[in-house]
């Protein structure tokens, strides 16, 4: 979290209809409110970031980052939008032109 200056969670509750009903949400289809495994998660981030307010605006010293998620990376092979894609070929690709 550290120089992030917001943090947003696509969805906070899962849609009805349409394709993003199967992007489930902070709040299944049949979740109250403050329970639930994902609403958990979800507030333990909150507590963390709470912890750590002090930090939250100061100016990260790093130049560049590189967000590598292995739970990306398994759903760009579970559900492929392309053969010729490959997740971590194409964050090679994009990571040096930051450092020239």
């Amino acid at each position: 979290l550290h120089g992030a200056t917001s943090l947003l969670f696509f969805r906070y509750r899962a849609a009805v209809f349409g394709q993003e009903e199967f992007c489930y949400g902070v709040l299944d289809h049949t979740t109250p409110v403050g329970t639930g495994r994902k609403w958990k998660e979800a507030t333990a981030v909150f507590d963390i970031a709470k912890a750590h307010a002090d930090l939250w605006m100061q100016p990260p010293s790093a130049r560049v980052a590189l967000m590598y998620d292995t739970d990306n990376i398994f759903s760009w092979q579970a559900q492929p939008q392309s053969t010729a894609f490959d997740f971590t070929s194409e964050a090679l690709r994009l990571y040096p032109p930051f450092w020239g």
